[in-house]
Order: C-alpha cells, then structure tokens, then sequence
C-alpha cells in the first residue's frame, strides 16, 4: 500500500493500465523428471488451498500477487464479494499516476516536487546499533479509537480533529478492506497526510486485520524510528462505519520509483549502488527495530517501502505483523504476498516464517529494482510455488558492482540457515556500516532527477 504525493491521471487510463498482463518467465527446467513430479505435487497441493483463499479479484494484476493467509489446520476466508487485493494496491503503473477522487472540496494537488536544497555532506561515522528516539514515558495502547474526532499528534503538534475536517487532496489506492487519500484538514491547510480508511466489518478476520493494523501503526509508529511511517492518531467515522488511521505521507513507492528509474535508459552504476546502499541501510534498521520488539514483518515487498524526495526510506503495512519467539520464528500460518515468499515457506510441509524469510523477501526486491522486473515470476499460484522451489539466483554483474551481486546473493541463498543470521550483521557490514548519516547530495539529485521524470509523464 503506498501514500503518494504525485499528479493526476484519468480514472480509464489508470484502470487499464493496471489491468494489463505483464510477461512472465518459465519455470525453470534444470531439474530431474521425479523431481518435477514431487514438486507438482506439492505446487498442486497448495494450488487446492490457496483456491478456498482466493475469490474471485477483478483489479489486479495477478492472483498470486495478493496478499494471503495460510494456516495448515483451518483455512477460511471471506468470500461473500469478488474484492480487490488486500491492502491498498497501485492504480497505475507510474508512480504519481494516481486516481483523483471527485468531490466538492478544493483539490490542492503540487505537481511538482521541491527543489533540493544544497547541503553539506555529513562526515562518516561508524555504528553497531541503529539509534532511535526513545519516549521518556512508555505509549498507552488501546487498540481503538474514539468516534468522530481525536488529537493527531503530528511533527509534535497536537492538532484537535473532527471527521468533517478532512479535505480529500487525491485519491491513492483501494483494498479488501478500504482505501487511502492523501489530506489537508481545514484550518490546518499546512497539514498533509495519508488517512487510511479501513471497513468496521463485523467478520472477525476482517475485524482481526483491523485491530492488527492499528495496534501496529500505534505501537511501531509512534516510536519515532526514522525509517517507519509515523502514526498520526486515528478516529472512527461513524456515518461510513470507518476506521480511519492518520500516518504520514511519503512520495513514492520504491516500485513505481525504479519502474520510472529505468526509462532513464543506461544508469550510472555509482547512482543505482548509492541508492540500493541506503535502501538496504534504511530498511534493515526498520526491521531490526521491530525484532528488537519481537515482531516480524511478513510481506516485504517494493510496493511497502516508501520513498522521500529527500532520499530515505521507510517501510510500511504492519497489518502482517505477528510476535516472534525465543527461535526469531513464529508458528502462526503464512501471511504476505505469494511471489516474495522464501523456498522454506513453499515447501509441504512449511517451515515456520522467520527473519531470514524475510531477508528473502528484501533479496528479491533488490534484484527486481535492479533488473526492472520480478526475477521469478509465474502466472498463476501453483506455478508460482514451483517457481520459487525451483528458481537458482542470478544477479547480473553488468548493472551492480561485484560486493552488491554477492550481497543479494546472499539474501537469496536456499537455505536460510546460510543466510545472515541478524540484521546486526547487515548492518555491520563495511559498505552499509560505512555510509553518511544523512543522503548526499548526489543521493538527493538522483532521486529528484527520477521523480521530476514521473511529474513531466503525468503532467
């Protein structure tokens, strides 16, 4: 789900660009025919379940693209209407390419992004740790949220707000369970957010992924991590029978940034190798805030990692969240996004979701921004599971120096025993501990370079 600022586009032209069939490679044949015939069976078993999980979806992309839950001993879902994926997906393949909503408030939409201001590179410095703010008094969490109105507490201001006051700006996404708007409130017209809007259903897995949603954006985004979306406050509007959920907005998605990134034509490898390095910087750190917090993240995707114009990244959608345990796994059933899932969760039966899982899931979204696609793509569920089981990585060394290629690489190792063992241990690593405090300029100017691209596209 992404909170974008960006320009407008017609609701047809949106509709079918997303509605477009991408090109998918074939499953890998390097394997033996008994091999084949286990795996299939396997890939067909699972094929059953996700086919009790996934009703009928009219605006995406690709089935196995959405996000699912899997459980290996009771496996429901909601299927009284064909919905959209879960959690708000892009419609559009260009990121600032989004849908305005038409109502009869003022539209304040800025098309174009601000001019990087020049500033003086920071020294290096090195770090064991990531540093964050700590709250002098521990955040109470109610899992709810008051009717009509509530104090946002936003850039350390307390801002009295009722429902009525919400100027929608533009339209951003739409899922399962609701949709996203970026806004301005009024008297406050300085104030832009993202307000998420999530149906009170009273089905209890939709109540379930209501309640997660919002205690994790109150428990991880009012820490103050600089590398996860802030967490505003949230209200309920009784009148539409809404959750809304108030947290920051960014720029762009890293997928429709690096989607726009590769219309540049030949990339400066010094530029792309800066970027994947505060990528991986950024990222690591929001997921060892959260296992520091005994929580793991579960759907670690392109489409979950929010860009600045400024150069950072943040991660977002914690709705797949679940506690880890002594062993940094959790027992619960699969949750996330098929095409990200790592070869121990594909497996009959699967292993136990844990951080290497998860640093699967960032492997495969480094390689896809470098190469500019999925690098294991199927078209359908069954096929998909085969793909992972079977796929042997690949990193082009072409595009990315030499220590980039091994790093993916190691992300993407088969066994997750023999990828890293911590995100300490990524974030110890010379290349990552060794970067500037705060993007350079040179960071900064690539990143607008590639937005401004996006603005002049979409007018």
């Amino acid at each position: 789900m992404d909170y974008l600022r960006g320009g407008q586009a017609s609701v047809d032209e949106d509709k079918e660009k997303c509605m477009e069939e991408q090109n998918v490679s074939e499953p890998n044949q390097n394997t033996t025919l008994a091999e084949e015939e286990q795996l299939y069976l396997q890939a067909a078993f699972l094929s059953d379940v996700m086919q009790i999980l996934n009703p009928v979806i009219d605006n995406v992309e690709n089935e196995y693209m959405q996000p699912v839950l899997l459980d290996t001993t009771s496996l429901f879902i909601d299927c009284e209407l064909p919905q959209p994926a879960e959690y708000v997906e892009d419609v559009s393949n260009t990121f600032g390419a989004t849908q305005p909503i038409t109502t009869n408030d003022t539209m304040r939409l800025d098309k174009t992004p601000n001019k990087t201001t020049t500033r003086k590179q920071k020294t290096k410095r090195k770090f064991i740790l990531p540093e964050f703010d700590v709250l002098e008094k521990p955040v109470e969490y109610t899992w709810e949220a008051s009717p009509e109105s509530a104090e946002l507490i936003y850039n350390d201001r307390r801002i009295q707000v009722n429902m009525k006051d919400f100027n929608v700006l533009q339209y951003l996404g739409q899922g399962n369970f609701g949709w996203v708007a970026s806004v301005n409130i009024t008297g406050h017209l300085d104030v832009r957010m993202a307000v998420k809007r999530i149906t009170l259903s009273t089905k209890e897995e939709r109540a379930s992924a209501r309640r997660t949603e919002l205690k994790m954006m109150q428990e991880l985004g009012s820490c103050k991590c600089p590398y996860i979306i802030d967490y505003y406050g949230a209200m309920i509007d009784t009148y539409h029978s809404e959750l809304c959920i108030c947290m920051e907005l960014m720029d762009t998605t890293v997928k429709k940034f690096y989607e726009t990134m590769h219309l540049l034509g030949d990339i400066l490898s010094s530029s792309l190798d800066r970027f994947l390095c505060r990528l991986i910087h950024n990222i690591a750190s929001a997921l060892e805030f959260l296992a520091q917090k005994n929580y793991l993240h579960r759907d670690i995707k392109p489409d979950n990692i929010l860009l600045s114009i400024l150069g950072f990244f943040k991660l977002s959608d914690f709705g797949t969240c679940c506690e880890i345990n002594e062993t940094n796994s959790v027992q619960s059933g699969l949750m996330g996004t098929i095409a990200y899932f790592s070869p121990e969760l594909v497996k009959v039966p699967s292993k136990p979701s844990s951080i290497q899982s998860d640093m699967w899931a960032l492997g495969i979204t480094l390689l896809e921004i470098v190469i500019d696609k999925h690098p294991c793509l199927a078209s359908n569920d069954s096929d998909q599971y085969l793909k992972i089981a079977t796929w042997n990585p690949e990193v082009p060394t072409m595009i990315i120096f030499d220590y980039m290629q091994k790093f993916i690489l190691y992300l993407l190792k088969k066994e997750s025993e023999q990828r890293p063992g911590s995100y300490i241990e990524i974030l110890n690593m010379s290349f990552i501990r060794d970067l500037s405090e705060q993007p350079t300029n040179d960071e900064c100017n690539f990143v607008a370079d590639v937005m401004q691209i996006s603005y002049e596209c979409t007018g």
